[in-house]
This record gives structure tokens, C-alpha cells and sequence, in this order.
């Protein structure tokens, strides 16, 4: 991404538009390594999971399109196959990465059903 092309963050809401640009405009390649390089800077570097460094070398990073509920599911039905025919010696971690895009369409078509429902304002 060029420097002068960086999204900026929606105030009340950090890393909102970042997530976004990241998704538009980065590659499958970069989402990978920029999901790994947090794994490792976050996640091991700050020791939020003590299983963390152990399954880095199995780690497993697959990039979804899901745009919908049903593409998510299938993405990780997907994802749960491959799991299962791995050997049971080999170390297995994956990490689904979704587009932000995906979360802002479920939570949209959550408030269609509360307002259907008579819960809510959508």
C-alpha cells in the first residue's frame, strides 16, 4: 500500500477503516502476513495464549470471500475437512480470515429480524 494511500481510522471506532483498506487493498499474500505478523506481535508477543508459540509452526491462514452467513458457514465447513484428513501427529492450527464486510452485512440483516420481529428500530 502506498504511504499516501493509508485509510484513516473512523474517530470512536479505531482500526475500522484500517480493517477495510487492508481487505480492498492488500493481496490474499499480504492479508496472510499481515495475520501472522499480529499472531506473532500480539498473540505470542504479549502472551495472550499460552499455545500460541506451539502452533505456529502448523499454523494454517486461509483468506474466506464470504460476503454472507452461508459463505462463512461453508468457509469453515471447508476448513473443518481439511482439519480432519490431516494426521493426527501433524500440528494443526487455522486461522479464518473474513472480510470486514461480512460482519457489517450479518449485523444489518440482525437488525432486519429484530425489526421483523417487532423488537427494535433497524
Amino acid at each position: 500500500i502506498a504511504s499516501g494511500d493509508q485509510p484513516q481510522a473512523v474517530p470512536g471506532r479505531p482500526g475500522r477503516e484500517i480493517a477495510k483498506g487492508l481487505w480492498r487493498d492488500w493481496t490474499r499474500l499480504e492479508v496472510k502476513a499481515a495475520t501472522a505478523l499480529w499472531v506473532n506481535r500480539m498473540v505470542i508477543g504479549l502472551d495472550l495464549c499460552p499455545f500460541a508459540l506451539d502452533s505456529m509452526p502448523g499454523l494454517r491462514v486461509v483468506v474466506s470471500d464470504a460476503l454472507d452467513r452461508e459463505s462463512l458457514l461453508d468457509s469453515l465447513a471447508l476448513e473443518m475437512g481439511y482439519l480432519v484428513e490431516l494426521p493426527n501427529n501433524k500440528p494443526a492450527t487455522t486461522l479464518v480470515v473474513f472480510p470486514p464486510e461480512l460482519f457489517d452485512t450479518i449485523r444489518a440483516e440482525d437488525q432486519v429480524i429484530v425489526a421483523l420481529e417487532g423488537g427494535g428500530d433497524a
